[in-house]
């Protein structure tokens, strides 16, 4: 090896060597332990001191991941329960990206636009408006001024409400939104854009485009793409025409992740093994090579939290989908860092949750004790509700339709379709929920568990709910075979 004589000022020579110790990371970027760093405690920051933040990229890969975020499924429109969360969001002194999910397009009238949010139930974008500025309210109240933050509204791609109309109502809801925080006083802390969901294995590239370009006839903010790369290759760089999943391409993906002018990419990092981490780097280098531009990423999506939220670690242990938020990180940072047409620096990480922030904002939560009947069209002792799928990710399930009923506030959700291992493979399932609409949260059963799956033998493809009788669903799966269950046993039946 020849030895190499560089000069460098002692100034410069002493900056990098500190950088090498580690010693310009800043405190909030040190590794998290394997319970992420968005759970734990932190020592209270001085909202006048000058704080700057260094992330260097390191030789040899070793730079500390920033500290997650955390974003938040939205399973309540209520306004002051938005404001304790984003209270609660502001406390922890996060500075990076915060995704508000709000479920499914979905429309709630003939001439109004809306959701299927995680509650399980349909809403008005009025409603969604108003929810979202509350959080943002509660956001800039608790967070110290030194500490900006870009809170991402967003929807998936799921559903046949996907479209142009929908996105240009999503599209002037962010900006209507977006325009009264840059009123407001505190304009240079705050940033919200749209974002989406967009997963192949959700809906159609023509659909989500679709929808892509309604949001940019609404706006000029920018949309972060927040889904997935179902069946993208994890090596090469193909060309842009190369066939994923759902029928997709890769220069569908590229549309919704920054082949638009407005799109930014925070793509889910789910896989313990780096293979999203390697499929990202592919469309990267795709994007590269054949269309001469750079995909750039704002940061990482991981699911920690979720995936222990719900009584659901064997689930995410089965199917390696339970990256921390600092793996999920370090694991796009290196696979991009190994192609160096391609290498970047980002945002930090944010990991998604079902029930962050929530015990300060049950804690002077009043029950209720009157209901309207579940959404839905009435079948045996329940309702049941076409094109929506579980609160689930679509690398776990993809859901057909559902079925619901209430007794006193408690509310069961059967969800039909397809349980989904790591390779993709489908397997016909039920998943069941259960939600007290008194308080407004997800009910456990006896052990633990949010989430129960049910699935018969010899069933084929995916299953569907054709019918009921009484508490007892017929379903179909995709060989038209039959199946019979229970919702009071929770059994296959003949």
């Amino acid at each position: 090896m020849k030895r190499l004589s560089v000069f460098v000022p002692i100034g410069v020579a002493l900056l990098a060597l500190a950088g090498l110790l580690g010693l310009l990371r800043p405190v909030l970027a040190t590794t998290s332990p394997p319970r992420p760093a968005s759970l734990q405690a932190e020592p209270a920051l001085a909202a006048t001191a000058p704080y700057t933040y260094y992330f260097p990229r390191l030789p040899g890969g070793d730079a500390t991941a920033p500290v997650s975020t955390t974003s938040r499924y939205v399973d309540s429109l209520i306004p002051s329960r938005l404001q304790a969360w984003g209270c609660a969001a502001g406390q922890q002194q996060r500075r990076g990206t915060i995704i508000l999910d709000f479920g499914q397009p979905y429309t709630y009238t003939a001439d109004v636009q809306g959701v299927y949010y995680f509650a399980f139930d349909v809403a008005p974008l009025a409603q969604v408006e108003l929810a979202a500025r509350s959080f943002i309210t509660g956001y800039a109240t608790c967070a110290p001024p030194t500490i900006p933050v870009t809170i991402g509204l967003g929807v998936n791609n799921y559903g046949t409400d996907v479209h142009f109309a929908s996105g240009l109502a999503w599209g002037q809801m962010t900006q209507r939104i977006a325009s009264a925080v840059a009123a407001s006083s505190y304009a240079s802390r705050v940033t919200v854009m749209g974002a989406i969901d967009a997963e192949p294995g959700f809906g159609s590239a023509g659909q989500t485009r679709g929808w892509v370009d309604g949001y940019a006839s609404g706006t000029g903010r920018p949309l972060i793409n927040f889904g997935s790369c179902d069946g993208c290759p994890t090596s090469g760089a193909p060309p842009l025409n190369t066939q994923i999943g759902g029928f997709w391409t890769l220069n569908d993906l590229w549309y919704v992740s920054g082949g638009h002018p407005l799109t930014k990419p925070l793509p889910e990092i789910y896989l313990t093994s780096g293979t999203n981490a390697r499929q990202w780097k592919t469309v990267a280098l795709a994007v590269k090579t054949w269309a001469n531009a750079d995909l750039r990423f704002i940061g990482v999506m991981t699911q920690w939290q979720a995936c222990h939220e719900r009584g659901n670690d064997a689930e995410c242990e089965a199917i390696h989908t339970n990256n921390p938020s600092e793996a999920g990180w370090t694991q796009l940072r290196d696979a991009l860092a190994s192609a160096p047409t391609v290498a970047q620096t980002f945002g930090p990480p944010t990991d998604i949750s079902w029930e962050a922030w929530n015990s300060s904002a049950l804690a002077n939560a009043r029950r209720i004790t009157s209901f309207t009947r579940p959404t839905g069209r009435a079948l045996g002792w329940g309702y049941l509700v076409a094109s929506v799928t579980a609160p689930l990710p679509a690398s776990q399930f993809i859901g057909v339709n559902a079925w619901q009923r209430r007794v006193g506030a408690i509310r069961l959700i059967v969800h039909a379709g397809a349980r989904r291992n790591e390779g993709g493979a489908s397997t016909p399932a039920l998943v069941v929920f259960r939600r007290d609409d008194g308080l407004g949260v997800w009910q456990r059963d006896a052990d633990g568990a949010l989430a129960r799956y049910y699935t018969p033998t010899g069933a084929k493809g995916s299953l569907r709910i054709v019918t009921a009788r009484g508490a007892v669903l017929e379903l179909r799966d995709s060989a038209n075979q039959r199946f019979r269950f229970d919702t009071t046993t929770f059994r296959w039946v003949r």
